[in-house]
């Protein structure tokens, strides 16, 4: 029998900021952040320019220092917001920790910020279907189920699968697609926080990327219907497993921590993304929820270990404590739709549009980085022209020194003395002229006559001088006869 392929097309809309993470940080030196915009910086765009507006030289020293603040405050000074390859909002939080931070040495202060999983083409922010189907899976197994104890692989436990290639798993017929986003400019950079519901403080902080409320997602899932799998998995029953599953999450979340999502009886709600919580990712009757409690002595003080820390017990308990909040809201929370397919792709011509738009602006920038690479190769050639000037001249002067100085060698003492008289500055005048005495005649005439002129031109040889310049004055005129 052949197996029938059932599409549903599905909207997700975000109830609360979600956060689905690549695991990694985006690098303090890649961004900027201007009146509550953070700018993911073009790194083409910005080398170039700084090359073009002649800073690259600066930049390089900074680098080389090796001072993480000097190089951030090179960066943010020189950054203009063409330079971006896109951008996103800043809590005021953050803009307020960034500029505290800026001129900080201590890595530590860095400011890394975790980021979201983006299409790689768009840079738009997306929900892997892989990270869906795990949330479905959960509430599904949690049906299933239905509260027992699971004591070994609880997914083929469940699921009574017994074939080692797994061909009776269920869960092979889903496929799920990864989600696009409709909205634009619907991420946020802000510190989330992890909540206890003890103590009633913030445990923890934790700057991060997260998909704001009330952002529009689409995509598919798959069915394959006939299979040989014991228990079927239909779009109703998955309907039905979310339903039960997450509703009974939200009912937990609201009581303890006094959460309100403002929704219907028909809402079909499920959490998704990291930080959704231990209560939301783990099956009823078989919770194991870790958590950590400080050691106290009979008078209620914290124990301390040898280093001075504080010593914890650890526990598991079927419940949480601490729940991770966003701007006051929980992570992770969104409402799952099924749309008729018309509506599906008058959504995705949206999204095809906006993607039109982004490939628009990348061409810009590529014709920018162009015109750039253009200049810098104009300015290479101008370079090169000047330097090749500069060496010219510089070897025709040596030339001429060099001829010069072979025609000074080839002087008589006599004619040597009167080239040097002729070129030499005032401070050598002095020493040229203890020489005068070692000619006669007319040489010694000729010498003196020289020097008069010398004198003349820097108006010491007559008026107010010195005793020293006057007795050489003196001394001329007796040579000359004057």
């Amino acid at each position: 029998m052949t197996n029938k392929i059932k599409k549903y097309y599905i909207k997700i809309d975000t109830l609360s900021p979600i956060h689905i993470g690549t695991g990694d940080y985006i690098d303090p030196y890649d961004y900027v952040i201007q009146n509550n915009k953070l700018y993911i910086i073009n790194k083409e765009l910005f080398l170039h320019t700084i090359n073009i507006e002649n800073n690259q030289t600066d930049f390089i020293t900074v680098v080389s220092e090796n001072k993480m603040n000097e190089i951030r405050k090179f960066i943010h000074n020189n950054f203009k917001i063409e330079m971006a390859e896109y951008s996103l909002d800043v809590s005021d939080e953050l803009q307020q920790k960034y500029d505290k931070n800026i001129d900080d040495a201590n890595p530590k202060n860095a400011l890394e910020i975790k980021n979201i999983i983006r299409s790689n083409y768009y840079n738009t922010p997306i929900i892997p279907g892989s990270s869906l189907k795990g949330s479905i899976t959960t509430a599904i197994l949690n049906n299933f189920n239905n509260g027992k104890k699971v004591y070994k692989n609880i997914k083929n436990e469940i699921l009574d699968i017994k074939e080692k290639d797994k061909s009776d798993d269920p869960f092979r017929t889903i496929k799920v697609s990864d989600f696009l986003i409709l909205n634009n400019n619907n991420v946020i950079a802000s510190n989330i926080c992890n909540w206890d519901y003890n103590s009633k403080k913030n445990r923890m902080l934790i700057p991060m990327e997260t998909i704001k409320r009330n952002s529009t997602f689409i995509g598919c899932i798959d069915i394959i219907e006939n299979t040989i799998s014991k228990k079927t998995i239909t779009i109703d029953k998955i309907k039905e497993s979310l339903n039960k599953f997450y509703q009974s999450c939200y009912s937990f979340e609201k009581d303890k921590f006094k959460i309100n999502l403002k929704l219907t009886p028909d809402d079909i709600i499920m959490k998704v993304g990291k930080h959704s919580g231990a209560f939301a990712m783990t099956l009823d009757g078989n919770r194991k929820i870790s958590s950590k409690k400080v050691k106290r002595d009979i008078n209620n003080k914290p124990i301390l270990n040898n280093f001075g820390k504080k010593e914890y017990i650890y526990l598991k308990k079927e419940s949480q404590d601490t729940t991770w909040l966003c701007e006051g809201q929980p992570i992770g929370w969104v409402k799952f739709n099924i749309i008729e397919k018309e509506a599906y792709l008058k959504l995705n011509d949206e999204i095809i549009k906006r993607n039109s738009e982004i490939i628009e602006s990348y061409k810009q920038k590529k014709i920018i980085i162009q015109k750039f690479e253009n200049k810098l190769i104009e300015k290479a050639k101008k370079d090169k022209l000047i330097k090749e000037k500069i060496e010219k001249e510089k070897k025709e002067l040596e030339n001429k020194e060099k001829l010069e100085q072979e025609r000074y060698n080839s002087l008589s003492d006599f004619e040597k003395l009167l080239y040097d008289i002729e070129r030499a500055d005032e401070s050598k005048l002095g020493n040229s002229f203890n020489n005068i005495d070692n000619f006669t005649g007319d040489e010694k005439i000729k010498i003196a006559a020289s020097f008069k002129n010398a004198f003349i031109k820097l108006n010491k040889f007559d008026g107010n001088v010195s005793k020293k310049q006057k007795e050489k004055n003196i001394k001329i005129k007796e040579i000359l006869g004057d």
